[in-house]
């Protein structure tokens, strides 16, 4: 009798501690906090710390621009002088944050003068050996090709 007591009393606390453990969430499985569990952010304050971060990366700099556009339907391409943008701001040394804006304002100035149907883009680079490199670069893989007429905006086009 004592026997089958002792066996029922450590059967249920065996059955009691199995219940517990499988109670507690087992963070190696699943990582993810189950509503109601541990601290709870709101899609604001994720935004703001995402936002903070991005803000310690972002360093306003001096940029030298060079943007080029060209129709596929047609047989020129317009390639601008190299500019020099002061304090503007560089995040991770490869995303300029006006990048789109001035795109824009190239392919504007190039639609008046072409067509609407224009692509463009941009090089930038702290250094302007590296923007003078690229611009080369497309001249004479253009030129070995002789797939565009290149034109030079000039003094005309300013960023």
């Amino acid at each position: 009798m004592r026997i089958r007591v002792f066996v029922l009393a450590c059967l249920l606390t065996l059955v009691a501690s199995v219940y517990s453990y499988a109670q507690t969430p087992d963070r190696t499985k699943s990582p993810v906090l189950q509503p109601g569990e541990g601290l709870t952010r709101t899609q604001k304050d994720v935004e703001s710390m995402r936002n903070d971060n991005q803000d310690k990366k972002a360093r306003r700099t001096d940029v030298y621009v060079c943007a080029l556009s060209f129709s596929p339907v047609d047989s020129v391409m317009y390639i601008s002088n190299i500019q020099k943008i002061e304090q503007t701001v560089v995040r991770n040394r490869w995303f300029l944050e006006e990048r789109s804006l001035l795109e824009q304002k190239f392919e504007d100035y190039v639609r008046e003068r072409a067509g609407n149907l224009q692509l463009s883009s941009l090089f930038f680079s702290e250094k302007e050996k590296k923007v003078l490199k690229q611009r080369e670069r497309i001249i004479r893989i253009n030129n070995k090709k002789k797939r565009f007429k290149v034109q030079y905006t000039g003094a005309d086009f300013r960023f």
